[in-house]
């Protein structure tokens, strides 16, 4: 299949791809204007342009689109770790009516 230049085979541009994969990562509109060195406008008329051309009702579409043509992939966290974790692990929960298994 051929496609125009830029274009990846399944409709969204190198440009987009990389604003969607920092949309998946997490971050706000201020920051991939950031770290892609554009304006938030830019930014706005990528993820715009992206979702209109290909019918995506809106941020979150577009995310899953990607992930489903695999244009961005997820890389694996460890149980227990995320990247807003505040290093406190939560308890496993108990059965109802087990006895604490902590040292009081």
């Amino acid at each position: 299949m051929l496609t125009p230049i830029g274009l990846t085979t399944h409709g969204l541009v190198t440009r987009e791809v990389e604003v969607i994969k920092l949309l998946a990562d997490g971050l706000e509109t201020a920051a991939t204007a950031q770290r892609l060195n554009y304006s938030e406008r830019t930014i706005k008329n990528i993820i715009y342009g992206a979702m209109s051309r290909l019918q995506l009702r809106n941020r979150a579409h577009a995310v899953a689109y990607a992930f489903r043509y695999e244009q961005v992939t997820a890389e694996p966290v460890r149980v227990g770790t995320s990247r807003r974790s505040s290093g406190h692990r939560p308890s496993p929960p108990r059965a109802h009516g087990a006895a604490d298994p902590r040292p009081p």
